[in-house]
């Protein structure tokens, strides 16, 4: 998750929230009346994570964590100045990206390794820096040795030891990689390391998992403490993190990272991945275009939502001859998904609250192709993923709340009349689409185990 949050949000909570803790004595949980249950599993868990991970050394400090409940972003963060962390209690709804396990306890999984980092790297540069300049002149100690994909990769191979699942056993993990491989894109390190305008990259966290996990299967548990150690006390001046690998590996920087490249080449068998596609779009020099959920139009023709890295999200129309034409910009949304039925586009939109800073909604649109006018149908809202029947007069969505309980809703289109459908917090439901004749309601769902 996102290391790099401002220390406090301007505005923060309403003071009417009432905080309640439970401490032991390597965590404190900060939480609201109606997170009591994921508090209590979050600190169980988190403190036999604490006790589990030593592969990076014993080291314990306490930290709090502060769970906040009134955002609909899917996010969480451990800071050094000052020392906490905060977990965004808005799960993640892509059962695609990252995995079903429940995301307080992905949360805990996944921060709980970023702890275990602080904690045992502070010696050597960081520790001076720390005596010099407090919690801020640490963590710049920190940053400045250890890479940042070492950091995520680390917490994403926790992820994935610890349980049956994390996002190193998802295939759309790897996707990024695999399709630069099937492209025979072998960009250098400096370029995946540290990203491009112009060409795709695939983020930190899969660099990070590929070259931990490969560290770690190749050399040992203990390879990656011993790197870290090694970096940490300067034992090279320059490139100190490079040459700690080339100490612990006995293979100089680019040897390790071509050889772990190669590794998962092999492991991944490109050669079963070649195949041939028709390009419906042209594609730009220096620029990466992505399309997302296409829909036939009744003209023939078709409707996606078109970003790139020159533009903002827009709907586009792509005729028979691959021409595009801009049709709408998208609003800011947490997501890019979207329905559309006879010419009408249903879609969320993110809104935040005037003066809570932590407070912020998920409201749902209607847009009407034909006349390009926009009606908000939802205010001050939680609802995601939602579909619109083929009538148009009803739309069903996933409300997500407060309570981290899932339901779902079926809005009346006119009226605006919320009705909820299902709430069992057993499931959390995902992507819903009414059947052809609008009698139903089909959904995926994942259970309290994932």
């Amino acid at each position: 998750m996102n290391t790099e949050i401002a220390a406090q949000v301007f505005g923060g909570n309403r003071p009417s929230t009432k905080w309640y803790q439970i401490k032991s004595d390597s965590l404190r949980i900060i939480f609201p009346e109606e997170l009591e249950s994921q508090a209590r599993d979050i600190s169980k868990s988190g403190h036999w994570i604490l006790q589990h991970q030593n592969k990076l050394g014993n080291r314990h400090k306490n930290i709090s964590i502060i769970l906040q409940n009134q955002t609909t972003i899917a996010n969480g963060y451990v800071g050094m100045a000052p020392r906490r962390s905060e977990f965004f209690m808005m799960p993640e709804l892509s059962n695609i990206e990252l995995t079903s396990i429940p995301w307080h306890l992905q949360l805990s999984l996944h921060e709980m390794r970023h702890v275990a980092q602080f904690n045992n790297f502070n010696k050597g540069i960081a520790r001076s820096m720390g005596w010099l300049l407090g919690e801020q002149g640490q963590a710049l100690g920190m940053n400045a040795i250890i890479p940042n994909w070492f950091w995520e990769g680390d917490a994403v191979n926790q992820e994935t030891q610890f349980t049956g699942q994390g996002r190193g056993r998802l295939p759309f993990f790897f996707n990024g990689y695999r399709s630069l491989w099937l492209e025979n894109k072998n960009y250098n390190f400096q370029k995946l390391r540290s990203g491009s305008f112009k060409h795709y990259i695939p983020d930190h966290y899969q660099l990070g998992y590929l070259m931990v996990q490969y560290g770690e299967n190749k050399f040992g548990n203990q390879f990656w403490k011993n790197v870290t150690h090694r970096a940490l006390k300067l034992q090279s001046p320059v490139y100190s993190f490079q040459h700690a690998i080339k100490q612990e590996s006995k293979l100089n920087y680019r040897k390790f990272v071509r050889n772990a490249f190669d590794f998962y080449k092999d492991s991944f068998d490109l050669a079963k991945d070649n195949r041939n596609n028709e390009l419906i779009t042209q594609k730009e020099r220096n620029n990466v275009i992505t399309y997302e959920y296409p829909y036939q139009m009744e003209d023939g023709s078709l409707l996606a939502l078109r970003s790139s890295y020159r533009n903002i999200p827009q709907w586009v129309k792509i005729n028979e001859s691959g021409e595009v034409k801009k049709l709408r910009v998208k609003d800011i949304s947490q997501q890019s998904y979207y329905s559309y039925k006879n010419n009408m586009v249903v879609y969320t939109a993110y809104e935040t609250h005037p003066r809570w800073g932590w407070e912020n909604y998920s409201v749902i649109k209607l847009w009407d192709i034909n006349s390009d006018e926009v009606r908000q149908i939802t205010t001050k809202t939680r609802l995601f993923q939602p579909d619109i029947s083929s009538d148009e007069k009803k739309i069903v969505a996933v409300h997500s709340g407060t309570d981290m309980k899932s339901s779902l809703t079926l809005i009346d289109a006119a009226t605006r009349e919320i009705n909820y459908l299902t709430n069992n917090d057993a499931h959390t439901y995902t992507f819903p689409r009414f059947t052809e004749d609008n009698a139903s309601v089909i959904t995926a769902v994942r259970n309290a185990k994932g």
